[in-house]
């Protein structure tokens, strides 16, 4: 590989990972409690039927 191709794979990286930062999200109170939202029911592709692998569902869980 030549330098200008490590140059824009470190790049794309670089900006990649900036982009996909997850967002803030605003604080849910009910009754004085704050609300938490989750989905525990997950399926991964090493262990189940699933087709994103644990990895993904972490990142997929932050987007959340």
């Amino acid at each position: 590989m030549n330098r200008a191709a490590i140059g824009l794979i470190a790049a794309g990286i670089l900006i990649g990972t900036i982009n996909d930062r997850p967002r803030a999200h605003e604080t849910v109170m009910l009754g004085g409690y704050r609300v938490l939202a989750a989905d525990f029911h997950t399926h991964s592709s090493t262990w189940s039927d699933g087709s994103v692998t644990p990895w993904g569902l972490v990142i997929d869980a932050r987007y959340q």
